[in-house]
């Protein structure tokens, strides 16, 4: 397996789980105490879903360079 098929693999599992974990509210993925200045600003929810969102990116470029 070539390293970038192997790198590919990785961001492209990696993107899936954030974002589902992401969305499911799990504090390894998304850290609201860490990220109070914008929640505020936002909306938890809102940020919630733009993080998930990036993740979410992350997994459909890798995929497609794999796919």
């Amino acid at each position: 397996m070539d390293f970038g098929v192997l790198l590919d693999v990785i961001i492209f599992v990696g993107g899936l789980v954030g974002c589902a974990g992401t969305l499911l509210g799990v504090k390894y993925f998304f850290d609201e105490n860490r990220m109070q200045t914008i929640v505020q600003r936002f909306g938890a929810r809102t940020v919630r879903l733009v993080v998930a969102a990036i993740y979410g990116l992350l997994a459909v470029s890798a995929g497609l360079r794999l796919f």
